[in-house]
């Protein structure tokens, strides 16, 4: 809670927190280039948006009883805010900006307001003007560690490198990593990454004629020039996101291919930080470099596996590829790559994006190369803040339709009350015994399905907006058997529920699962059966999912689900 913005003194200032807020005669402000901001990551999510009115004084019990039986009042609208997907407060229902209203409750993140003042998407006061994006990427400020600093700092990186090396370490049993590891290495590899370029940051690297007593790898692969790897190390540690993105990009083969990575969604355009044409243009004097030393083209190797990614999308934005040298037979020993087919191939030079050193200054190297799908104009328009952060478009098709495409078959009786966020925020609101409770639930039923708004929800082997299978299903009747050995927790929040409500719900059959009561009540059911208690974080809960709900079989990851949560407010 803050004073408004009419208050003579302290305009602003924050005054006290709270579960819930009542107000009355209420405006919605929410400044249009701070949300963009946000969404662009330009700076953290922070709190931009204000409702401002005239406060009530209530008690958190008043205000979320009320905020319950106003639900399916009409002249009552749900609101939410969330920088990631529009620039305004809005209506849930149908998206349109809401600017004013009579009253409005809150309760934790879930708004009601009454009477809404509505104006329309395209209203001027909601436009953000925008450049394109730059095309070179500013280089980072800090400089290079020197003496005592440096070696303290080589000694920290080396221990945390040690730590992950020991932890995460692949065999010939364990030739890739699971989703949810994938997503543990990663923050780690993230702070490698943050850790290796404090010490070496914005530093340009002198060549051998210049008196470097570095070998920059000559041991690991023969190059034409000795300029070329020196030149590499200065382009990749110019910028430190670029560091960042190469370094985890290293560690991308570890998850058998099955996502794409951070370069990948670089070069798509997806990346808040680093538009393509900004990676690209970074590396431009290593290309220079290697034109001198063979021309337009040069000839690489690439170890080339069948892999999950390949396969469903048929080519990645990024390849990488090696020269022939010690570096590239000791690759081929390695367990992952046991079965991979070698390849020979002419390269064009222009079509190198990155010489990736991975933190080394040339004992590992690898050339990143570019498909031909992203030519220099395709990479421009990439470049384009509304191509970079637009969801993609598609002409509109009928849900039947979808479901013929994707070869679906009917997935149970579904009435238009089965969808929405609408109807599922009711049902955790009743089924949910903490605000805790309500958060997993909405983040579950959100990332699996938007709320069953995703043409796919109800199909043959999935029900409700939580993707419930028939065999969680049957988990779930084996579990209320009093003779199990698992799910004591399960059964009694069913008993707590069935009193509470005075409503049967062990013998509901698979098809009831549709009703966004029935399948909320049978998910957090489920859910007890886990013993760990719920995640306090995003991270926490994405890991949970993975683990508990979508499963090692599943085809979603840890990272999807906190891509999600960027759009649900």
């Amino acid at each position: 809670m803050h004073k408004g913005k009419k208050s003579k003194v302290d305009r602003g200032k924050a005054l006290g927190y709270g579960q819930t807020g009542w107000i009355k005669d209420v405006t919605f402000d929410a400044p249009v280039m701070a949300g963009f901001s946000i969404a662009t990551a330009r700076v953290p999510k922070t709190s931009v948006a204000r409702m401002e009115g005239k406060w009530k004084n209530h008690t958190t019990e008043e205000a979320y009883t009320k905020a319950q039986e106003l639900l399916t009042d009409k002249n009552w609208t749900q609101v939410g805010y969330n920088p990631f997907r529009v620039s305004y407060f809005y209506d849930r229902a149908t998206m349109n900006p809401v600017i004013a209203a009579d009253e409005v409750i809150q309760v934790g993140p879930f708004v009601i307001a009454k009477n809404v003042k509505t104006a329309k998407p395209t209203d001027k006061r909601f436009e953000v003007k925008t450049k394109k994006v730059k095309e070179n990427i500013k280089p980072t400020t800090n400089k290079p560690l020197e003496g005592e600093e440096r070696k303290k700092a080589l000694n920290e990186y080396r221990e945390l490198q040690k730590f992950q090396s020991e932890k995460y370490k692949l065999t010939s049993d364990t030739q890739f990593f699971s989703d949810v590891e994938m997503y543990e290495l990663k923050q780690l590899n993230s702070q490698l990454a943050d850790a290796r370029y404090k010490i070496d940051a914005g530093r340009n690297f002198k060549l051998p004629s210049e008196g470097s007593k570095l070998s920059y790898g000559r041991d690991f692969t023969v190059l034409k020039s000795d300029s070329i790897i020196p030149t590499a190390a200065t382009d990749m540690y110019r910028n430190k996101n670029i560091f960042n993105a190469l370094y985890q990009h290293a560690a991308g083969h570890q998850s058998g291919g099955k996502q794409y990575t951070i370069v990948d969604n670089i070069l798509m355009g997806k990346n808040p930080d680093i538009s393509p044409l900004e990676f690209y243009n970074n590396f431009a004097k290593t290309r220079e470099e290697l034109k001198k030393a063979y021309g337009d083209t040069i000839t690489l190797y690439r170890l080339e596996r069948s892999t999950k990614l390949i396969d469903e999308v048929g080519e990645k934005p990024i390849t990488n590829w090696m020269h022939k040298g010690k570096l590239f037979e000791m690759l081929k020993e390695q367990p992952a790559y046991k079965n991979a087919t070698e390849i020979k191939k002419d390269i064009k030079v222009d079509d190198v994006v990155a010489l990736n050193l991975g933190g080394t200054y040339g004992n590992y190297n690898e050339f990143l190369i570019k498909s031909d799908l992203f030519d220099l104009d395709r990479l421009k328009e990439l470049s384009t803040k509304e191509n970079r952060f637009n969801f993609e478009k598609g002409g509109k098709v009928s849900t039947n339709e979808q479901m013929d495409r994707l070869g679906f078959e009917g997935g149970g009786p579904v009435l238009p009350e089965y969808r929405g966020r609408d109807a599922y925020e009711k049902a955790i609101q009743k089924f949910a015994e903490s605000e805790k409770d309500a958060q997993l639930l909405r983040e579950f039923a959100w990332v699996e399905s938007k709320f069953a708004n995703d043409p796919t929800t109800f199909r043959k082997d999935n029900r409700s907006a939580y993707q419930i299978t028939p065999i969680r299903f049957q988990d779930f009747k084996d579990s209320l058997n009093d003779k199990s050995e698992t799910g004591a927790g399960l059964r009694r929040y069913i008993d707590k529920m069935e009193k509470k409500y005075n409503t049967n719900y062990r013998d509901i059959k698979y098809d009831d699962l549709n009703n966004p009561e029935i399948g909320t009540v049978v998910t957090r059911a489920l859910l007890k059966r886990v013993p760990e208690p719920i995640g306090e974080t995003p991270e926490q809960r994405a890991v949970q999912w993975k683990r508990d709900w979508n499963t090692e079989l599943g085809a979603g990851t840890v990272e999807k689900y906190l891509t999600d949560l960027k759009y649900l407010d």
